[in-house]
């Protein structure tokens, strides 16, 4: 799911993906080969319900649609996630949008686009996962981001994109730090995955990554 979940249950352990297409159908098809459950998100139910029948495998597999820009969407996740599987482990924040244009040329929709997926939908699951995780001893929340948030492209002038990936990125450094480390989550595990450009099908229009 755009905010994703990974569970232990009594037999194996249990993970949710935004699953849709792209990384996140990816994440939910090699989860459920090793043995996990997966939770996944997506705006879509038609098209969850397509990953759902590709996946193939129905008592392993929980689709939740949903905005994940919308708070109440990662709350319902997590309530429906440790439902059916019992508690949440693991959070991959997965979705994003990509806007890449001149600082001149970004619209209010544009700004509105990339708050509402890469901050919100950054935001909202880590902080339901986070509320979660503390009551269960600990846990793990990865969140891909982009290599545009760490190395500047002259050839992708991208500033909002890397204002927000940017701040993910810090926020990572920030919780690491020993003497600024979030206690309230025992046993946590923090990272960020930049994704290498030349793998990801992102188009220049504001496309979403489907995954």
């Amino acid at each position: 799911m755009p905010g994703t979940g990974l569970t232990h249950c009594p037999t194996h352990r249990s993970g949710c993906t935004a699953v849709q297409s792209g990384i996140g159908f990816a994440l939910a098809e090699s989860y459920l080969s090793a043995g996990f459950n997966v939770v996944g998100n997506g705006r879509s139910q038609e098209r969850l319900q397509d990953a759902a029948a590709k996946l193939g495998n129905p008592d392993s597999f929980l689709a939740v649609a949903g905005d994940i820009a919308v708070a109440g969407t990662s709350q319902r996740l997590f309530s429906e996630a440790i439902g059916r599987f019992g508690k949440a482990e693991i959070l991959v924040n997965n979705a994003g949008v990509f806007i890449a244009k001149p600082t001149t040329s970004y619209t209010t929709d544009d700004f509105d686009k990339l708050i509402d997926t890469n901050l919100r939908g950054f935001f909202y699951p880590t902080q339901a996962a986070a509320t979660h995780m503390i009551g269960n001893g600990g846990g793990h929340i990865v969140n891909v981001t982009a290599v545009v948030g760490i190395q500047p492209n002259a050839n992708v002038p991208a500033t909002l994109s890397a204002l927000v990936k940017g701040g993910i990125n810090r926020s990572r450094r920030h919780r690491q730090r020993p003497d600024f480390e979030d206690k309230s989550i025992p046993n946590k595990k923090g990272s960020a995955l930049a994704e290498p450009s030349i793998f990801i099908p992102w188009r220049r229009d504001g496309d979403s990554n489907p995954g």
